[in-house]
């Protein structure tokens, strides 16, 4: 629960005071470790060196209370939250519980260690506290070594409250403060009140250069390979660059788009719509090569679905459960019919599929929907048993679509089979001879 907040002033007081543990009733949303939280006094919480615990009136925290260094240091003393990961490995927005005050840090060093990668935020305490503050979203591993640590290692008091690792769903938006962004030369980083941003701050370049130095976003592809819109975001500002130089690189191609980031600035601008892979050279890259000041802050890859329909049944490509629907049959909102829904003989093949339509019951199928009696053809006639009305053909005699040869049919029914019978049409009841001709 957040206590109330008496104003800085009392802080020196406050910090002169011995430690005081008051444990006061909490809301249900500042249950320990609740929702992928890990709080300063959970067991995922842990400290090196010299860090004080308050839990008065005079600063507001998560949970019980909050722990503190007082002043800056070297960054050999830290405090670590081991990563709360609620669905195992994946994606996960980190974010930060702190109270701010003007006397903390204002570039307290919060290190995210996940997936066999560090990387380091700086907050500014003195701003954006007692609430969620976003790190950014990062891949993490579900193992032991995933954590993220604050040092002393700023200038001025660092408070170490809460972590909280959220499930992120991506929504193929990448951030300048995200690990899929990438810089090569000198970018600044500004968080301040002057400019707008999307997310905690954004990366500028000062001034235009030779297009060495450059801004990378790695595509974040939601729907795998495919048709994407690619968007832009940036604060606009007459000094910025007119031709900001995006390349937008995708399924080994590269296309160049300039961008006006003196106006439309501060929202989604599109630059096109492109066909991506899905690999990982699928990138948006902005270089230094333009006439002015230029912003690098997020991109957003929006997936389009497929207009294309190959059957002709009114759904389209990327939404039909039923890609191969008969012409002329009836479909339902997933683009089935019903013979590709109906199992008639219930060997878990649909009719429009299977191949062996009357499959004796119980008997396993392959991906034909065939079972081995309606596979088997124990006489070689061509012929499988199931179908076959002449089981015992002998070799090599041609058979009819039964399965039957001459020599096991006789037609006119007088009792000598018409690989002999001379006389193939005797009345029915007339006496005939070896040769089936009447006597």
């Amino acid at each position: 629960m957040k206590k109330g907040y008496l104003g800085f002033r009392l802080f020196p007081l406050v910090l002169a005071m011995t430690v005081v543990i008051l444990i006061s009733s909490l809301s249900s949303e500042c249950t320990a470790q609740d929702d992928g939280i890990v709080d300063n006094a959970d067991p995922g919480f842990s400290v090196v060196g010299t860090w004080g615990t308050y839990s008065g009136t005079a600063m507001s925290f998560y949970g019980p209370d909050v722990r503190y260094h007082a002043g800056g240091g070297t960054g050999d003393e830290t405090a670590t939250w081991d990563a709360e990961l609620t669905g195992g490995a994946g994606n996960y927005e980190v974010l930060v519980w702190y109270d701010a005050n003007p006397l903390h840090a204002s570039n307290a060093q919060f290190t995210i260690n996940h997936n066999g990668v560090s990387d380091l935020v700086l907050v500014n305490q003195r701003i954006n506290g007692n609430q969620w503050f976003s790190l950014g979203t990062f891949d993490f591993a579900d193992n032991d070594e995933e954590n993220v640590t604050v040092s002393n290692d700023a200038d001025s008091w660092v408070m170490a409250d809460a972590v909280r690792f959220v499930s992120a769903i991506p929504d193929g938006i990448v951030d300048n403060s995200d690990s899929n962004f990438s810089v090569v030369g000198t970018w600044g980083t500004y968080s301040g009140a002057a400019f707008s941003f999307y997310g905690i701050d954004l990366r500028y370049h000062a001034g235009s250069g030779t297009g060495d130095e450059t801004a990378t976003w790695d595509a974040e592809l939601t729907d795998g390979s495919g048709l994407y819109e690619v968007f832009v975001w940036y604060h606009s500002h007459p000094l910025h660059a007119s031709n900001a130089q995006y390349t937008i690189t995708h399924n080994s191609v590269s296309e160049t788009v300039l961008v006006n980031q003196r106006i439309n600035g501060d929202q989604w601008f599109s630059m096109g719509t492109f066909d991506f892979a899905d690999t990982d050279e699928e990138n948006v890259t902005l270089s230094d090569d333009a006439d002015g000041w230029f912003i690098a802050d997020a991109v957003k890859f929006e997936f389009l679905p497929s207009q294309l329909d190959s059957d002709g049944d009114g759904v389209i490509d990327d939404l039909d459960l039923c890609p191969d629907t008969p012409a002329g049959e009836l479909v339902n909102e997933d683009g089935c019919s019903l013979s590709q829904i109906l199992d008639s003989d219930g060997d878990g093949v649909t009719d429009d599929l299977d191949l062996c339509p009357d499959t004796p019951a119980g008997e396993l199928v392959n991906e034909d929907g065939c079972s081995l009696s309606q596979l088997l053809d124990s006489d070689g006639d061509g012929v499988i048993d199931d179908l076959d009305l002449c089981p015992d053909t002998p070799a090599g005699e041609t058979v009819d679509q039964d399965g039957c040869s001459l020599s096991q049919l006789d037609s006119d029914g007088d009792g000598v089979t018409d690989n002999l019978d001379l006389c193939p049409d005797t009345p029915a009841g007339v006496t005939v001879d070896q040769d089936g001709c009447p006597i």
